[in-house]
């Protein structure tokens, strides 16, 4: 894994580099100084939205596992703090912070860490699928992009249809683990309930309706330096971007993210000086303020594990 993070690290530096080489900075400067405070500012303040209904998700999975006697006031800032951390660290590693922070609570490690898993998996089945469907609208065209979603929308239906009849048996699974390895999973009983038809449906709703509040941020913070390439197209510049600091395994994805971002923005005519300021205010507009709030999560938290008010 060293040896894979250092190769990337050079490929990342490299492919940065020749991409810096290609911008021309008073252009970017000029973007940036022409942008449009009201959009931008309702971007930064749609932060909240999504990591409401992020926390809201949390505290809903904790209560159907048998931790209903966390309050929403201690959930959402444990919560928001492991997302922001999720944004700082290698492959979105630091939401698993989370558990030793419900640990006071009473969730043993191997619940929470579950948990946190199935909101990370989550997270990733429907932000994958968006993109497919960005991808879709904005590359083909109308009459065969809807044509595409139409097929794939059945065959989801299908799927689900098929799920609620042959469930996933993950209690089972585990309780037929040796006891080493069963040590590191949930009780199976607490497993089987985040895979019932209900609890998993009611999360990925959730889940749809925190990427479709996340989508608008992007889409506004580009519509601030009147880059408009469409709602769609918006969503799939900053989805590649974030998938691109994720592979990376670098700290916030540095360097990779405002690569990924350039070489974007490319496929949809937006020339790269242009994508470069596109990219900065991105990071300013949609990454920090997540992570500030998290921060402050952080000395909240503190506060109230020392007695303070």
């Amino acid at each position: 894994m060293r040896v894979y993070r250092v190769v990337i690290a050079l490929v990342v530096v490299a492919v940065f580099g020749w991409t810096l080489g290609r911008i021309d900075w008073q252009t970017v400067l000029a973007q940036l100084a022409g942008a449009r405070p009201a959009p931008l500012a309702l971007a930064v303040v749609l932060v909240l939205v999504p990591l409401g209904l992020r926390s809201t998700r949390a505290r809903g999975l904790l209560r159907e596992v048998g931790h209903a006697d966390i309050p929403f006031s201690r959930v959402a800032p444990i919560t928001v703090f492991g997302f922001s951390m999720s944004s700082l660290t290698p492959a979105g590693s630091g939401d698993l912070l989370r558990v030793e922070a419900l640990r006071p609570w009473g969730v043993a490690p191997p619940l929470s860490a579950a948990v946190v898993v199935y909101e990370r998996l989550l997270d990733l089945l429907v932000m994958a699928t968006l993109l497919a469907v960005a991808l879709v609208a904005t590359w083909l065209p109308a009459p065969h992009a809807a044509g595409v979603l139409l097929v794939a929308a059945g065959g989801v239906a299908l799927l689900a249809l098929l799920y609620r009849r042959r469930r996933l048996d993950l209690g089972a699974w585990i309780a037929r683990l040796p006891a080493a390895p069963r040590a590191w999973f949930p009780e199976p009983a607490a497993a089987q309930v985040l895979f019932e038809p209900r609890v998993l449906g009611r999360a990925l709703a959730t889940t749809t309706f925190v990427f479709l509040t996340e989508a608008l941020r992007p889409w506004l913070v580009l519509m601030s330096l009147g880059l408009e390439p469409g709602f769609f197209a918006c969503w799939a510049i900053f989805t590649l971007a974030w998938l691109a600091g994720v592979a990376s395994l670098l700290p916030l994805g540095i360097g990779s993210w405002e690569t990924a971002a350039v070489w974007a923005f490319s496929l949809y005519g937006i020339g790269p000086s242009e994508g470069a300021a596109g990219a900065v205010l991105l990071r300013a507009g949609v990454t920090l303020p997540a992570i500030l709030l998290g921060l402050l999560s952080l000395v909240w938290l503190r506060r109230k594990a020392e007695g303070q008010p």
